[in-house]
C-alpha cells in the first residue's frame, strides 16, 4: 500500500514539475528601447519589458533583473551595465502581457571605455544602430516550485525610438 502511494506522489510530482518547466521555458521576453539619457557619471538605457505568458496557467515571479552587453564590431559581448535589483513580486495571468515601463539599465561611464571604439562610430554617424544585448533573469514559480530563467534578448539603440522584437 504505501509503495503505491509513494509511486503515486512521485508520478504526481513529476507531471506538475514538467508543467512547471514548460510554463518556465514558454515565457517570452520583449524589449522596446527608448532613447538613452546620462545622470551624473551613469547613461541610463531605459526601456520597456514586455513579459509574455502563452500558456493557460498564470505566473508568479520576481521582478527581473538585467545585466547589459554591447555587441562589438567583432561580434563579441562587452559587459557594459545592470539594472538595479528590485524585491517585487509579479503576476502574468493567462494567454497575456505584462508591460515593465521604464526598466532602467545602467552604464557607468568608466564601463564605456571598453566599448569606447564602437560607441564613437555610432556617435559620428559611421554605425546607424548601437546593437545591445540584455540577459533579463528573473525566477519563476509555477505550482510553487523555483524556477530560474535565463533569457538574451537582441536590441538596438537608434537615433529615434525603435521597436524591437
Amino acid at each position: 500500500m504505501k509503495k503505491w502511494l509513494i509511486l503515486g506522489i512521485l508520478g504526481l510530482g513529476g507531471v506538475y514539475g514538467k508543467r512547471a518547466l514548460d510554463m518556465a521555458n514558454n515565457l517570452e521576453v520583449d524589449i522596446v528601447p527608448k532613447l538613452p539619457q546620462f545622470k551624473g557619471l551613469t547613461l541610463k538605457i531605459v526601456v520597456d519589458i514586455l513579459l509574455k505568458n502563452p500558456t493557460n496557467g498564470s505566473l508568479k515571479l520576481k521582478y527581473p533583473n538585467a545585466k547589459l552587453f554591447l555587441k562589438s564590431r567583432n561580434g563579441e559581448l562587452i559587459s557594459i551595465g545592470h539594472s538595479d535589483p528590485v524585491q517585487k513580486n509579479l503576476k502574468i495571468h493567462q494567454y497575456s502581457i505584462l508591460k515593465i515601463e521604464s526598466f532602467t539599465l545602467n552604464i557607468p561611464l568608466m564601463n564605456l571605455a571598453a566599448a569606447a571604439a564602437d560607441i564613437w562610430d555610432y556617435i559620428q554617424g559611421k554605425s546607424q544602430a548601437l546593437p545591445l544585448v540584455a540577459e533579463i533573469k528573473t525566477t519563476l514559480y509555477p505550482f510553487g516550485i523555483p524556477i530560474p530563467v535565463t533569457q538574451r534578448k537582441e536590441f538596438a539603440i537608434t537615433k529615434q525610438p525603435n521597436h524591437a522584437g
